[in-house]
């Protein structure tokens, strides 16, 4: 079964991470996923689901997973 994943990549220059984030949320963005040199050296990447508190840091099939089997996308992929 092939599933879409529509990303929207924020790189505005001169934003800082935190306005960045910040717009995510606003817009309703239900999932934001952070690639930094940190994140890039583990071989992972930080995951944080808008309506959560804490970040986690996982691996790419870790990622797409979570996203896969998450509600909010279960319901956006139903609409298309």
């Amino acid at each position: 079964l092939l599933r879409r994943i529509d990303v929207q990549y924020d790189d505005r220059e001169g934003v800082q991470a935190g306005e960045k984030m910040a717009d995510a949320d606003l817009i309703g963005m239900p999932f934001r996923i952070i690639v930094s040199k940190k994140t890039l050296s583990e071989n992972k990447l930080e995951l944080k689901e808008r309506t959560g508190t804490e970040s986690m840091m996982l691996s790419l099939d870790a990622v797409i997973g979570k996203v896969l089997s998450s509600s909010e996308f279960k319901q956006t992929s139903t609409r298309l």
